[in-house]
């Protein structure tokens, strides 16, 4: 058994290192390991060959059934490596499937290894084997581990659930370490600790640390997240430069200080490398910008300076920063693969060394089992020999001392004796020939007849019914009759004491109490009955309080391993010991059966039912694991296609709300251009009111100065004059009006276009746009008008001018001309009156439109958001589900969608040529899906 164990364990060794160095090599897409992994799969083939090579004279069966049929199975696991290999080459065979391959050859040798201990020739032998076993687990453990790491550093990343994977790893490999601890003896613990120790183990361990750290990574990056994302710091900061206001100032400086205190917590992580540690300041940096940024825009606020002056001035670039998170987030562990295969290899080398240890130790074992049996073989046969020797001597020299001591002829006592031992005492001699022993047998003969015959006769009688009162009278004897019947006195004394001892130990053996023995001291039968009665009971107290209680003690405390030795029992102790044996291997077979079904769901293999086969509640205790495991496949088949379908919807939502975010913003700056031009039309109005009532004034001007022309005709050349300067003043005004109106029409064109853009929302702004382009159109017609009168006027003063003659027929016509020119600056005054009603009319339109397309805005990002978040705690659930392994599991597995990021939009360009100033900053864009889970506690986000 234990040359058994030792090249099974060999062959694991060497199964482990090629599990290793193939996973590396599939992780990395065949870069890495491709010249190592033929050398190591020699070595694995020369061990093969070894461990076939000694099966070839292993007869199983001689272990048990189920320990051939198990080898059995292993052996045609073995014959697939060579198909296993192409196929790796060829990187054909997926990393799962190659892993699973190489571990559950080495899960079903080690596995035979552990079959061992119950088939051990002593107890202690079965504990070494079982802390051999549960060594062997453990670095089974160790070589998994440096299999699933050299991948996850090969990607620089965990990546599906290998980081459970990983934990699981060091946790069982803890377990089976103290298991080991805790049954192997005193040296083979110092030998264990003297070696596992210098570069090999702390360096894996730094590594390890490392590995663990990565969810600490991901918890520290997702806050960091939520204080970047909606809601925080750079909203607050917007939100800050637009309203000043107090509270999110506060909000920014706790921001600030939270996140340089995650930063800190990060760095002190291990495995920070350099570059991570750049990373780490350009996040600080920016977050300390933000910091001073707040406190200069509160100096800019306090001297005056517009929020137009301060974007100019406040300049921060946010995209290192959210690139730097989203790098922090990821595994980052910039660890060598080869390095760390290439020390957690040394670490297991050291681990076969104490394997080799116990190996060792195990074969001494086996000598020293080997010599104690041989030396009792010897010593029983020399006592065999001795005994019989002494018997021959003994016989000899008995025979020449009953010769001397006859007197007569041997035939003749033989006769007597023979009539004797028939029980005949009525012997008849020839008197004449008895000398020596013959008289004394004749006299014997009389006097045995007399005691034996009749008062040992009368004690026989009663005792055999049952009456062991009866004596024999020995007042009236003397010598060898007085000592035979104190010899049958003492005989029948003796078996009434004997007998009364064996009845009370019997008794108290039927009522259950196994204390009571027989004391008191006897000789031969009696003695032998005595030892037979107290061995008895010590023998049913040994297996009852010592070996059945030993047993219920252990299996109550969940140990099911111990079993009674059979080797020292014999019919019924025997018999009753093997039968409880047999009860605790089933309660131990069920218990395994059920142990691996949990721990395959454990780890996520929900195909692994219990296939064995049990007997009454034992079997309703499978037919229910395997119910739960199959019920809980049908759930998590169920969760996988939910979460598909979840995620793909929440991903279509997300789009939509972009695009319908984009669509919004750039709706939103056109609305705000469109704003500006209204207020430089509302200027340009009021300027043609001013403007409109001066000519107006100056009309009625005219018309009083051509009233009273008629009574101060000899001033009429001076008022002419000054009619003539009015009029040319009067035709400026008209040019400004006509420019006025062209520019209103222009403005009022440009209002329609960005009333179409705007659609829906737009129609009502349209219509009063079209009005006001019908009214510049008004004023421009009644300018024209106005001017052609003007020249005309001019043009009548100048031939005045000449002709004052005629001066008073021209006059009346000069009154109705300045009359109609009244006339059309009226109506010029209304309209312009109607013009800046209009306008206000529009920009209350435009203001409207601007706040309903902010709220579309912020509630875009938010179902944007929220559908991000969706998708992301979607994804994070498929990823657990993804690790668990169903049937069928390729039909069901959903791959991982990413989220939809949220997009920033951009201002369009204006719609005029007149160029207008963009906001105070660009809107923050999302850095992390897990961003968007962000709530704040004082009030719900204003959008600014």
């Amino acid at each position: 058994m234990v040359e058994f164990s030792v090249n099974a364990s060999n062959l694991v060794h060497e199964l482990q290192k090629e599990r290793g160095m193939t996973a590396g090599f599939i992780g990395s897409q065949g870069k890495n390991f491709a010249d190592k992994i033929d050398g190591q799969r020699k070595l694995t083939n020369n061990k093969l060959e070894t461990f076939n090579h000694f099966l070839s004279d292993f007869n199983a069966n001689n272990i048990s059934l189920e320990f051939a049929q198990n080898l059995d199975k292993l052996l045609l696991r073995l014959d697939q490596l060579k198909q296993k290999r192409s196929a790796i080459n060829d990187l054909k065979l997926p990393l799962g499937e190659a892993l699973a391959y190489y571990t559950g050859n080495n899960s079903a040798l080690l596995s035979l290894i552990e079959q061992m201990s119950t088939h051990a020739p002593d107890q202690e032998m079965a504990i070494m084997i079982s802390a051999y076993a549960n060594y062997l687990q453990g670095k089974e453990r160790a070589g998994i581990e440096r299999a699933v790491m050299a991948n996850t550093f090969s990607k620089n990343e965990f990546t599906g659930n290998l980081f459970f994977r990983f934990m699981g790893l060091v946790t069982t490999q803890k377990i089976y370490a103290d298991v080991f601890l805790s049954l192997a003896k005193e040296s083979d613990i110092a030998f264990y600790q003297s070696t596992m120790t210098g570069e090999f183990i702390t360096e894996t361990e730094k590594m390890r640390n490392t590995a663990m750290s990565s969810s600490s990574r991901t918890i520290l990056t997702n806050e960091l997240s939520k204080i970047v994302g909606y809601g925080g710091i750079i909203h607050r900061f917007k939100n800050y430069v637009l309203r000043g206001r107090q509270k999110d100032l506060d909000k920014i400086n706790i921001f600030s200080e939270r996140a340089n205190e995650i930063l800190d917590q990060y760095k002190k992580l291990p495995g920070i490398t350099d570059s991570v540690s750049k990373e780490i300041e350009t996040v600080r940096d920016v977050f300390n910008n933000y910091k001073q940024a707040a406190e200069s825009v509160s100096e800019f606020k306090s001297e005056g300076k517009t929020i137009r002056e301060i974007d100019g001035i406040v300049k921060i670039n946010d995209g290192p920063a959210l690139k730097a998170i989203t790098n922090l987030s990821k595994g980052n562990f910039d660890i060598d693969p080869t390095y760390w295969f290439k020390m957690q290899t040394g670490k297991i080398n050291l681990l076969k060394e104490v394997e080799n240890h116990l190996a060792q130790g195990l074969a001494d074992k086996t000598e020293q089992l080997k010599s104690t049996a041989t030396f009792d073989l010897v010593t029983i046969l020399l006592i065999s020999l001795l005994g019989l020797l002494v018997s021959v001597f003994l016989s000899m020299a008995i025979s020449k001392n009953l010769r001397n001591q006859i007197g007569g002829e041997p035939s003749d006592i033989e006769a007597i004796a023979k009539q004797i031992a028939d029980g005949s005492l009525q012997i008849n001699t020839n008197e004449g020939s008895m000398t020596g022993i013959y008289a004394a047998i004749m006299t014997m003969q009389k006097k045995l007849s007399e005691v034996i015959e009749k008062e040992i006769q009368n004690i026989v009688n009663a005792a055999r019914n049952g009456d062991l009162s009866k004596r024999v009278e020995i007042s009236n004897k003397s010598g060898f009759y007085k000592s035979l019947g104190e010899g049958i006195n003492d005989l029948v004394d003796s078996s009434e004491a004997i007998i009364t001892d064996t009845g009370r130990v019997f008794s108290s053996l039927s009522q259950g109490d196994l204390n009571q023995t027989i004391t008191r001291n006897y000789q031969g039968s009696f003695n032998q009955l005595k030892d037979d009665a107290n061995t008895t009971i010590s023998k049913l107290k040994k297996v009852i309080e010592d070996d059945i209680q030993t047993l219920v003690n252990s299996t109550l405390q969940g140990d099911l391993s111990n079993r009674i030795v059979l080797r020292d029992k014999q019919g019924f102790f025997k018999d009753m010991s093997s039968g409880i044996n047999q009860l605790v291997d089933s309660v131990n077979n069920i218990f395994n059966d059920a142990s691996n079904a949990m721990d395959s769901m454990a780890n996520g293999d929900l195909t692994n039912p219990i296939k064995n086969r049990h007997a009454g509640q034992f079997d309703e205790l499978k037919n229910n694991i395997n119910e739960t495991m199959s019920n809980l496949e049908a759930t998590i088949t169920g969760l996988r296609d939910s979460s598909f379908i979840i995620t793909s919807t929440s991903r279509e939502i997300s789009d939509g709300n972009n695009s319908l975010s984009s669509r919004t913003e750039h709706q939103a700056s056109a609305l705000e251009q469109t704003a500006a031009s209204m207020e430089e039309l509302t200027s340009t109005v009021k300027n043609n009111a001013d403007n409109t009532s001066q000519a107006n004034q100056l009309a009625d001007g005219a018309k009083t100065t051509a009233v009273k022309g008629g009574e101060v005709m000899q001033q009429a050349s001076v008022a002419m004059e000054e009619i003539n300067q009015s009029s040319q003043k009067i035709a400026e005004i008209i040019g400004v009006i006509d420019e006025i109106a062209f520019q209103t029409n222009l403005l009022a064109l440009n209002a329609s276009v960005e009333a179409a853009r705007a659609g829906e929302q737009g129609r009502g702004f349209a219509v009063v746009a079209t009005e006001v382009r019908n009214l510049a159109g008004r004023s421009a017609t009644a300018a024209k008008e106005i001017k052609e009168l003007i020249n005309d006027s001019v043009n009548k003063v100048e031939i005045g001018v000449k002709l004052v003659d005629q001066s008073t027929k021209n006059q009346n016509e000069i009154v109705e001309s300045i009359n109609r020119v009244g006339n059309i600056i009226a109506e010029i005054s209304s309209a312009s009156q109607e013009q800046s009603e209009g306008i206000e009319q529009v920009n209350t339109a435009v203001t409207s439109m601007d706040d309903a397309t902010q709220q579309n805005a912020a509630l875009a990002e938010e179902t944007s958001a929220a559908a991000v978040s969706l998708s992301d705690q979607t994804s994070e659930m498929s990823k657990m589900m993804e690790f668990f392994t169903v049937s069928n599991s390729s039909s069901t597995r959903s791959p991982s969608v990413p989220a939809a990021p949220v997009k920033a939009v951009s201002s369009p360009a204006p719609a005029t040529t007149k160029e207008y100033s963009k906001p105070v900053a660009e809107k923050a864009k999302a850095v992390n899906k897990s961003a968007t889970n962000n709530s704040f506690d004082d009030e719900e986000w204003e959008e600014f």
